[in-house]
């Protein structure tokens, strides 16, 4: 009996395998059905009848409707969220939270909210430039799991240091604000609330004072970071705790140094009792983060599945690498006093330098290269002439028509030449838009037959 069940189990195990694979398989295909369905019916409408490329266009463009739909009504949730809650915080008859601490939190969220676009706009070219860089493109998963920690670090840093207080209020003895002595908010919590360990009644009153909720509230500030470390940066629990200390660190001293030294004084407490709260919760985050690990793509497949889009040289890094190059030739053009038009250096620029080895300083840099596969020398400077002809000749010169035409404006010949040549220069720019987003083959690479190829290194 026994040699019985030991034989027939490998069986059993090929058997369910088997079973597993082939369910595995069903569900893709009907999972793939139900994406092509949605598609077609959430964002297909409109597009009944028309060429394969114009339902395309059509269904992105009723996504991306439906994408900032969405946007604008989750602002107005949150907004709604933070008027009730503010609303609740005044009407309710409740202690548990002095309603002037309650406030300023909400104020400063607020701050932070308003503050991250442009903080999101100024570091977008670099991250950017490093994802390609590093993967050759920018995973949307990535992109949010990145930006919703700036957004967190940034919200964190305004608790921390907002409101600004009046210079004239402020102490200029540093010793004022300041205390070495751990676990001196244990003997004030005892000290300054009714907390009676054999008394349960005085638990919940107890959580009602500043000595309990301030420190609850240090813990709780970077339980996310811990969460980030471990989930996104993929640190140990060691590198973890000494990452939180330190950021808690920086964040006492900018209290001590008033910030940077901008104020006379500190003002507001530097206190090794929040460097402790801030890294019990940075542990903690570190255990709760298993949750995302469990129910989020890990870190490695973000990675493979980057590195896997990046073998194909987006529309949207070409771009970039065309805004690249005409910075590097710009901005140098723009400190000399010369007669030579800009447009020339352009052409020389696109049309000479990929000479070499396929290559701009722009291209280089996000790690591709662009490839002929016969005359060379020819479609790389044809290729040039129309970059600059695409991007400097054609919008240049519906401007210069657009000023001739404004000045004539009077008669209505000249208006209406006026509103066809603005319409042309708004359509112009529309194309562009939409080859870059829609990931189309730019025209001066269909006319040249140019094709891109990614250098990134996976192994580097």
């Amino acid at each position: 009996m026994y040699k019985k069940r030991y034989c027939t189990a490998p069986q059993n195990l090929d058997r369910n395998l088997t079973f597993w694979g082939v369910f595995h398989s069903r569900w893709k295909k009907i999972e793939a059905s139900f994406r092509s369905y949605r598609n077609e019916v959430m964002y297909g409408y409109g597009s009944t009848g028309r060429s394969p490329r114009l339902k395309t266009l059509i269904r992105y463009s009723n996504y991306l409707q439906d994408l900032s739909t969405l946007y604008l009504q989750g602002a107005f949730l949150l907004v709604r969220i933070i008027y009730s809650l503010h609303v609740f915080w005044y009407n309710a008859d409740i202690n548990f939270i002095s309603r002037g601490v309650f406030m300023s939190y909400i104020s400063t969220i607020k701050i932070a909210l308003i503050l991250f676009p442009i903080l999101a706009f100024v570091i977008t070219i670099p991250y950017m430039i490093a994802n390609y860089r590093k993967y050759g493109s920018v995973n949307k998963l990535r992109t949010v799991i990145f930006y919703s920690f700036i957004l967190y670090l940034l919200a964190a840093y305004s608790l921390v240091n907002l409101p600004l207080p009046d210079p004239e209020t402020v102490h200029t003895t540093y010793t004022d604000k300041l205390n070495l002595v751990p676990f001196s908010f244990v003997a004030d919590f005892f000290n300054d609330s009714p907390f009676v360990l054999t008394d349960p009644s005085t638990w919940i009153d107890s959580m009602k004072y500043p000595s309990f909720y301030i420190p609850a509230f240090n813990v709780l500030m970077l339980v996310p970071f811990g969460v980030y470390m471990r989930y996104y940066f993929k640190c140990s629990f060691k590198k973890t705790i000494l990452l939180t200390a330190l950021v808690s660190l920086f964040f006492e001293l900018t209290q001590l140094s008033g910030l940077y030294f901008i104020y006379p004084g500190p003002y507001r407490l530097c206190d090794i009792d929040d460097i402790i709260q801030n890294t019990t919760g940075g542990a903690l985050g570190y255990f709760i983060g298993q949750l995302a690990v469990w129910v989020l793509p890990s870190r490695d497949a973000i990675d493979e599945k980057s590195f896997e889009e990046g073998t194909h040289v987006s529309s949207i890094r070409v771009m970039l690498s065309l805004l690249i190059d005409a910075a590097i030739v710009y901005v140098p053009y723009s400190f000399l006093n010369t007669t030579i038009p800009v447009s020339v250096l352009f052409a020389l620029y696109f049309a000479l330098v990929p000479l070499i080895n396929g290559k701009t300083l722009g291209s280089a840099l996000l790690k591709f290269g662009v490839e002929f596969k016969d005359n060379k020398a020819f479609r790389t400077v044809l290729r040039g002439i129309l970059i600059t002809a695409y991007f400097n000749w054609i919008p240049l010169g519906l401007l210069t028509l657009m000023d001739v035409f404004n000045f004539e404006a009077e008669t209505p010949e000249f208006l209406v030449l006026f509103a066809g040549t603005l319409l042309v220069f708004v359509l112009y720019f529309l194309i562009i838009l939409i080859v870059t987003l829609f990931n189309r083959r730019f025209l001066f690479d269909r006319l040249t037959g140019a094709e891109y190829q990614s250098t990134i290194d996976r192994k580097a």
